[in-house]
This record gives C-alpha cells, structure tokens and sequence, in this order.
C-alpha cells in the first residue's frame, strides 16, 4: 500500500483497498488494517478531500469492532475514538472508551486526552496522574502549590519491631540463612 500510495495517489488506492475488502469480507482484522491506512493518509494530508471517505473507513472500523476477537475490537474502538476525538465529537469519542476494559490503563490516559480537549483539566490530571498509594496525590500537578506536612504513623515503628522480632526467628526463615541481603536487613535492626 505504501508504494501504491506514492505512485497512484490516494484515490487509486481506495479503490484497490475497496477491491480488496470485497474479495475478502470476512476478514476484520485486513479490513481494520486498510482503514487505518487509509485514514492514517488522510491524517498527514495526503488527500485532497479527507472528509469525503469519513463514512466508508469509519463503516470499516465498525465492521472491526464487531468481530469476536476482542484484540480486533480494541483496535478499532481505538481507531473510531481517534477519528471522533480529531472531529471533535465527544460524545462519540467517550462512546468508544467503553469497548476498552477499566483496568486497561490506556483507557484513563484516553479519558485524560477526552477532557483535556474539552478543556476539563482537573479531570484530565485526575486520570493522567498515576497514584499508586494514598499519598501519591502530594505528587501531583494539581497539588504542587500546597505544602504538606509529613503524617506520622504512631502504628508504623511498632509494626516494624513487631515484624523484625518475628524475622528474627531462625526456625521459620532458616530457608533465608546465607542470604546476604536477609542479613543485612537484619543486622541492620
């Protein structure tokens, strides 16, 4: 397709990619990967008239995103969430997240690129910030003009004499005996 695309030009090409997906339409994953060829073209300005194969490559991707092979719909429900997020259509864009798992951490940082472009930059920071424990958020853009103090954790150093003492106990870590790292830590306290 890359070389078709320097010497045919863009519309030749769509018509070989049309061609193509006609002799074989079962094949969603060769559909998806055209579409985004063509779409790609489109992006860098290498069609004279983009908006005019917007309904045929989207109708691709959605041919795509109905396949059963979940990696085939990601794709594509990539793809259309680009393709709206560029128009400038929100709603349709956000529509597409939802075909991405809430544990996939592309969908927070898809999210955050949602909002920042509504201009939302709290909830954009909200999910492009990554807080991995309670205290995290004190790293945070957000929070960067507010001086916190550090919370003292009357628990913390018993917990930690506590968990020493039973370190210390030959018979249930003698499989650690030898280890230097282990002695270390014990040495140390």
């Amino acid at each position: 397709m890359d070389k078709m695309f320097s010497v045919e030009g863009y519309e030749k090409t769509y018509q070989w990619a049309v061609n193509i997906i006609k002799d074989y339409p079962n094949c969603n994953m060769l559909i998806w990967q055209v579409a985004v060829m063509l779409d790609s073209r489109r992006i860098i300005g290498q069609c004279e008239h983009p908006d005019k194969y917007d309904e045929q490559i989207n109708f691709w991707y959605e041919i795509a995103l109905n396949d059963k092979d979940e990696k085939i719909q990601h794709h594509a429900a990539d793809s259309l969430f680009g393709f709206y997020l560029r128009k400038g259509n929100y709603e349709m864009a956000e529509k597409y997240l939802n075909y991405f798992s809430d544990y996939d951490p592309m969908k927070k940082l898809k999210l955050g690129q949602l909002y920042m472009e509504q201009e939302k930059t709290e909830e954009a920071y909200e999910k492009l910030e990554n807080v991995d424990t309670i205290c995290d958020f004190q790293k945070s853009r957000l929070y960067k003009h507010i001086k916190f103090q550090d919370a003292e954790n009357p628990y913390a150093e018993e917990m930690k004499k506590e968990l020493i003492a039973g370190f210390q106990n030959e018979e249930d870590f003698a499989y650690m005996k030898g280890y230097k790292p282990w002695k270390k830590l014990l040495a140390k306290y």
